[in-house]
């Protein structure tokens, strides 16, 4: 049995912008068995040429993936008003972000213009209903918990922003449901004591 596999690649650093290509054929006779599968093609030709493609090694590490991500937010959300993230924790803590980033996909679902930083509940009763209702995306964050935290946890917030980047990385925007869904604003109510 004879065969051959070619690869394309491409990655990108995010260091210096710079994208690297390379191309890996690897082909076999009689002689050498044939791999069983794609992956196991792809890891016979890493093992025989760790080095192809320019000598880079595409690695990422747990950093630059959360650094990645959090690039996307903010090109998501840059021209929110208000929206100034900067890491995974505190620059969602108002609900703003949330907010923007739900309302960068579904624009029509709610009127950005209309909430305000002081009224966290509402900001992440909106942002979750609209995300998992027009969206899909599992609601892995508790309203309750959100509003207690002056800082939430970055890891949950890094989890449940990962949904929107793994639907939509690819520039494919969502589509708005055949059926009108009009989310509702839960009523806050804002007390003040002396």
């Amino acid at each position: 049995m004879s065969g051959s596999v070619h690869v394309k690649t491409e990655s990108w650093n995010s260091k210096d912008g710079n994208t690297q290509r390379s191309e890996k054929t690897q082909s076999w006779n009689g002689v050498r068995q044939a791999p069983r599968s794609a992956m196991s093609a792809f890891k016979q030709m890493d093992d025989a040429n760790p080095n192809a493609g320019g000598g880079v090694a595409v690695q990422r590490s747990p950093s630059t993936i959360k650094q990645l991500l959090l690039d996307w937010c903010k090109q998501r959300t840059a021209s929110y008003e208000g929206v100034n993230i900067t890491n995974f924790s505190s620059s969602w803590n108002d609900g703003m972000a949330f907010c923007a980033l739900s309302h960068s996909f579904w624009p029509d679902a709610f009127d950005f213009s209309r909430l305000s930083p002081k009224f966290r509940k509402a900001n992440f009763a909106i942002a979750f209903d609209v995300a998992e209702k027009r969206g899909g995306i599992a609601q892995l964050l508790d309203v309750e918990d959100m509003v207690r935290m002056r800082n939430p946890d970055w890891k949950c917030v890094f989890t449940y922003v990962q949904q929107f980047y793994r639907k939509y990385r690819d520039g494919i925007e969502p589509t708005t449901p055949t059926t009108p869904t009009t989310p509702t604003t839960p009523e806050v109510t804002v007390q003040i004591t002396p």
